[in-house]
């Protein structure tokens, strides 16, 4: 009886380790961007106010599309794995010094920077340099669409760019011209945002930390790309697009929901999950 309780014992600790050492081989690399399953993400949630149909005017004598008003949330997110934060904000248009926005007419884009630092250059290769945080994950929604971060076999989220203008600069209605063209071919999950820094203050303040000096300037994805003029061929705005889509991110789950409140304010409610693959 001794006997066969021994190795009855012995063949169960066997099968134990190779379970153990099947599950460590079949989950070994569950690691992303440097980072372990348990290892919480850190980083920045920032949700930016757009009217798609700007109030302002290009110096073309065209609008602006997606122009940028204010920021209705801009925090720091710590975030478990398989854990989710949820934010519900309010954004009033009167607060923020503005008037006659429309319940047709507003949007709420959002993004999430990884809080990792690279050092980049408003004018590159190597002038003005800035410290980038790169986005790992885009979301927009109006009061009554919604586009979630988005993952395909090219891209490993939506990509932002932010363009730096001004009503005055020659050189901008190109740019926008030509963003809004890629744009309306929904062949990337894309935003862009116009940051008009003569009209809006808290633009002007947002550029200052990107060290940008010149109008016609585009961030792509917080920095991991920047172009400085306006060129008339695709190429210039798609390539930096293609190249930010697949770079490798930390996979993250993100969604807004925009309601109209009335009274030129609205509600923003942000969910962001870090459930890494699944």
């Amino acid at each position: 009886m001794l006997r066969i309780h021994f190795i009855v014992t012995a063949l169960f600790a066997l099968l134990c380790i190779g379970f153990i050492c099947a599950y460590g081989m079949a989950n070994a690399g569950v690691v992303h961007a440097g980072q372990g399953v348990a290892a919480p993400y850190e980083g920045r949630l920032v949700v930016y106010i757009v009217e798609p149909s700007s109030r302002y005017y290009m110096y073309s004598g065209d609008k602006y599309h997606f122009g940028f008003l204010d920021f209705a949330l801009d925090t720091a997110i710590s975030l478990d794995y398989m854990d989710s934060l949820q934010f519900s904000v309010e954004w009033s248009a009167v607060d923020a010094g503005f008037y006659m926005i429309s319940e047709d007419n507003i949007m709420a884009i959002a993004a999430v920077f990884n809080e990792e630092t690279h050092i980049s250059y408003s004018a590159p290769p190597d002038t003005f340099p800035f410290d980038a945080h790169y986005v790992d994950a885009l979301a927009g929604a109006t009061v009554d669409s919604q586009w979630n971060n988005t993952s395909n076999e090219t891209f490993t989220h939506s990509v932002l760019a932010e363009v730096a203008t001004t009503t005055y600069c020659f050189a901008c209605p190109l740019n926008s011209e030509m963003l809004y063209n890629i744009y309306q071919t929904h062949d990337y999950p894309f935003f862009y945002i116009e940051l008009i820094a003569d009209k809006v203050d808290t633009a002007m303040d947002w550029l200052d930390l990107r060290n940008c000096k010149y109008a016609s300037t585009i961030y792509y994805d917080g920095g991991d790309n920047v172009t400085v003029s306006s060129k008339t061929y695709e190429s210039f705005y798609r390539d930096p697009i293609e190249d930010c889509g697949a770079r490798e991110v930390y996979f993250l789950g993100l969604s807004v929901e925009v309601e109209w409140l009335g009274d030129m304010a609205i509600g923003v409610n942000v969910i962001v999950d870090n459930t890494l693959f699944d």
